[in-house]
């Protein structure tokens, strides 16, 4: 018998919800530094290497490419797995989005490094489309998402294909009829994105590129003049 979607069994008065112990655990859990652990496993530390991003790009570069691969599917099995059994399992509307909202907040300031600045979120933000992709049943949200991300690497730049990935999905979903926590998903992993790239803007800025140049690749193509992804 599934449980209820707004209450965990044995949680006094009903206080601990689905949709609260899905953003804690999806924190907890997202906040796991797969790369970072990847990377010492092979006695190398990522954050003093290359971009000192700990995903899956950088774990590509400086340890392998199978070792980068296994951390891309780690990352995003992080949102994928849980996010599924939250929808098929406790019957929750909300909470496999806050589930990715707090893999998402976990994965890029993660507890166990002392709340640094880590991941981009990117593998886990495909997590979180492939599974909404189960929830509605739908071409046409995936095909916001695999346009949008398309296009930009098209353009040869893959931050700004995230982006518009991002934008293509809150676009499409009206006309899929994505379910409100689908939307709201959506627009979050917007809000999200932006926050975290917006780390970058003083290295951007300190380049001496100017204003207008440092914020469009800050938070259009998340780099900087000189770094790569």
């Amino acid at each position: 018998m599934r449980p209820a979607a707004g209450a965990v069994d044995g949680a006094p008065g009903g206080l601990l919800s689905v949709e609260i112990a899905a953003f804690l655990c999806g924190y907890l859990v997202g906040a796991i530094p797969f790369a970072h652990l990847v990377g010492r496993w092979r006695k190398r530390d990522l954050r003093r290497l290359g971009t000192g991003n700990l995903g899956a790009s950088n774990a590509y570069r400086q340890v392998g490419k199978l070792w980068g691969a296994l951390v891309l599917l780690l990352d995003l099995l992080k949102a994928l797995v849980p996010m599924l059994a939250l929808h098929y399992f406790w019957d929750s509307e909300w909470g496999p989005v806050l589930w990715a909202v707090g893999a998402f907040l976990g994965h890029c300031w993660p507890i166990w490094l002392g709340f640094s600045t880590a991941g981009r979120g990117v593998a886990v933000l495909a997590g979180m489309y492939v599974a909404f992709g189960f929830f509605e049943g739908t071409g046409l949200y995936v095909l916001g998402a695999v346009c949008g991300y398309g296009s930009g690497l098209i353009a040869r730049k893959p931050g700004f294909a995230v982006l518009i990935m991002v934008i293509g999905t809150i676009a499409f979903a009206p006309l899929a009829g994505a379910a409100p926590p689908v939307t709201a998903g959506s627009v979050a992993a917007l809000a999200l994105l932006l926050a975290r790239r917006a780390f970058l803007l003083p290295s951007a800025i300190a380049t001496g590129i100017g204003r207008p140049a440092a914020y469009w690749l800050a938070l259009g193509e998340d780099t900087v003049p000189g770094q790569s992804l």
